[in-house]
């Protein structure tokens, strides 16, 4: 397409489209297709347009389908099928609209779903008239009212045709088909009026005087009915009084049903409200006894774990006692038995202290029977002891070893009496004195029983001195040995 029929096309689009020239030139774009699409309908829209300005070329182009129509005449049953052949024509939209117009208006003829299908062509063509005949035909099927609503506001607001309009009116008055608002019944009603429709005329003076749909100002509703009767409306006055007479009981109607409306509203509200103040009573008690109730679980709770608890302490103090005389049982068993050990060890180490006490007694009262024997000739010398007792010397150089090793045992086991109140240690430390004067004892019988002198005791004193301290090496390598500590020590 040339781009500069399509800037044309746009420049006239962007004028003063009120300008009948202007309008023109556009019909004459879409008649031709120069810089949009090629469109019958709309170029008829705009030449009308043109025309009613008095646009001459506008008005010569229409007449040309004038012209066709005056020659088949008016559309009858005769020359009907001249009439369908040219509406065939898809540019064509008045004969669309005559021909489907018949076919509603002569049912009989079994055609009114072939005339509402070439209404609906008029309509796409932009025959608005078709649009108001469709949406009055629709208006009386149950459920069609919404889109009889849109193609009565296509006609009323396409063309201003006054009976689409009154009829979008009521609709909006009424409630058919759309929400009820006056506001916008008032708008058409007007419009509808004030292009030339007196019935809307005697509608909207009505409503100004009774003031339904309209504000209530009765000069300005009897200046509409005025302006009807000028149009030539012979019963406007009879229309106009009917229709006052009919909007008062309507008004008043409505203003009992309000009311009723009202008072079932305030009859629900307050059974509503008591309803609404028995459940929450309702609600209120059974919290009540749904806290009640946990009050009451929580305390038969807080008793089972006190006397859980308390069971619990119970068991656990009987546990301790019974452990505690357990404890003390073993207790007493380990003493009582610590006790015999320590009898049953300490008879053994006082029998060692004993037997270091007595090895040194015994050597004394040898020598004793040894010396009598010699100065008095009693028959008993140390060849005649007893074997027992020739014996037992044998253990007297390791008395300090005895001694000591009884006194350890006292001590490991705890005992510290030996006999009579003695302690284990004094008692050794007394058997190491009785065994250390055993000797001097021995020396001293052995210088008188020999009358030995000064020169003689020295030898004998030197050899004890050394006996005696080869013996204590010898018990103390003995003592070191076993692990016997020193009484001493």
């Amino acid at each position: 397409m040339d781009q500069e029929l399509i800037d044309r096309f746009e420049d006239l689009l962007e004028s003063d489209q009120n300008d009948p020239e202007v309008q023109y030139q556009i019909g004459l774009c879409y008649q031709n297709g120069e810089g949009t699409e090629q469109s019958g309908a709309e170029a008829e829209q705009w030449f009308r347009r043109a025309a009613e300005q008095g646009h001459q070329g506008a008005q010569a182009l229409l007449s040309v389908g004038q012209e066709q129509t005056e020659e088949l005449g008016e559309i009858n049953e005769d020359n009907l099928p001249e009439w369908c052949l040219r509406a065939e024509d898809s540019n064509d939209t008045e004969a669309q609209y005559q021909v489907g117009r018949y076919f509603l208006e002569h049912p009989e003829l079994g055609g009114q779903a072939e005339g509402e299908e070439y209404l609906k062509r008029a309509e796409d063509g932009g025959r608005f008239e078709a649009s108001l005949l469709l949406g009055k035909l629709m208006l009386k099927r149950p459920g069609q009212e919404a889109e009889a609503i849109h193609k009565l506001e296509n006609a009323a607001d396409g063309n201003r045709l006054p009976e689409a309009a009154f009829l979008l009116g009521r609709c909006y008055l009424e409630g058919t088909g759309v929400e009820r608002n006056p506001e916008e019944a008032a708008r058409y009603l007007e419009l509808g009026a004030e292009a030339g429709g007196a019935e809307a005329m005697v509608e909207i003076a009505a409503q100004y005087t009774v003031g339904v749909g309209l504000p209530a100002m009765p000069g300005r509703g009897r200046s509409w009915l005025a302006r009807a009767q000028r149009l030539g409306l012979a019963d406007a006055k009879e229309r106009y009084d009917r229709r006052c007479a009919q909007l008062a009981q309507e008004k008043a109607e409505r203003q009992r049903a309000e009311e009723a409306r009202r008072a079932e509203e305030a009859r629900q509200a307050e059974e509503a409200r008591l309803a609404e103040e028995a459940r929450r009573a309702e609600e209120a008690r059974q919290a009540e006894e749904v806290r009640l109730a946990e009050e009451a679980r929580r305390a038969e709770e807080a008793r089972q774990a006190e006397e859980a608890r308390l069971a619990e302490e119970a068991r656990r103090a009987e546990e301790a006692r019974q452990a505690e005389e357990i404890r003390r049982a073993e207790e007493a068993r380990r003493t009582e038995e610590a006790r015999r050990q320590a009898v049953r060890k300490g008879r053994f180490g006082r029998f060692l202290i004993l037997l270091g006490i007595l090895m040194p007694l015994e050597f004394m009262v040898v020598t004793v029977v040894v010396v009598l024997n010699h100065f008095l000739g009693i028959g008993t010398g140390f060849d005649g002891l007893p074997v027992f007792i020739k014996c037992s010397l044998v253990l007297f150089p390791f008395v300090p070893s005895l001694l000591a090793a009884g006194s350890h045992a006292l001590r490991q086991y705890g005992v510290t009496e030996w006999y009579g109140g003695l302690s284990g240690k004094a008692a050794a430390t007394a058997g190491k004195r009785i065994f250390y004067a055993s000797f001097l004892f021995f020396e001293i019988v052995m210088i008188v029983a020999d009358r030995l002198g000064l020169s003689d005791i020295i030898p004998i004193t030197v050899i004890l001195i050394i006996v005696l301290c080869i013996l204590w090496v010898v018990n103390q390598l003995i003592m070191a040995v076993l692990g016997i500590n020193d009484p001493k020590r």
